[in-house]
């Protein structure tokens, strides 16, 4: 009877172990952006492609960064406002304003898009945040404004970035 006991506890510790996710890059960011969508449903999400002709449209289009500080630290959106810089803006200003609010995926910053619209701005929310950022090859600065392909992806679950891009977390 013994010798099973190490065996089981075996099988046991193996069958806990986190499986790679396998699936290619592209899926496996759909993925995430899927469980976020459905946690922030009417966050007013925007693909990078729905976004660019509404900025285009815009007197004043801002994008707002809702990651933390050690995430802003490694790169952020160039010309992208941390939310303390946005809320810092004159009411008028923001209000006239159409934001852009994006994080790693979607999920803080659907959270804050549906704030900022609840206060009447106008307000969307980048659907894949900084991933699909960096999947469609965009540039990324360090704080001092220098390019940069080091993206902060929150933790490893999330760190989904084309092979061009260094995850960080």
């Amino acid at each position: 009877m013994r010798s099973f006991v190490p065996l089981f506890l075996a099988v046991a510790l193996v069958g806990c172990a986190e499986t790679p996710d396998m699936r290619p890059l592209p899926d496996r960011l759909d993925a995430l952006v899927s469980d976020c969508r459905a946690s922030y449903p009417d966050a007013h999400w925007v693909t990078l492609e729905e976004w660019s002709p509404v900025a285009a449209q815009c007197a004043e289009p801002l994008l707002v960064d809702v990651r933390g500080a050690d995430e802003q630290a490694v790169s952020r959106i160039p010309g992208a406002l941390t939310v303390e810089e946005f809320e810092a803006l004159p009411t008028e200003q923001k209000q006239h304003a159409t934001v852009l609010a994006y994080c790693t995926v979607g999920c803080r910053s659907g959270e804050y898009t549906l704030a900022l619209r609840e206060q009447g701005i106008e307000a969307h929310n980048l659907s894949g945040g900084v991933l699909a950022w960096a999947f469609a090859d965009r540039d990324f600065v360090t704080p001092s404004g220098e390019a940069t392909r080091r993206v902060h992806t929150y933790a490893r679950r999330w760190a989904v970035v084309p092979e061009t891009y260094e995850p960080i977390y």
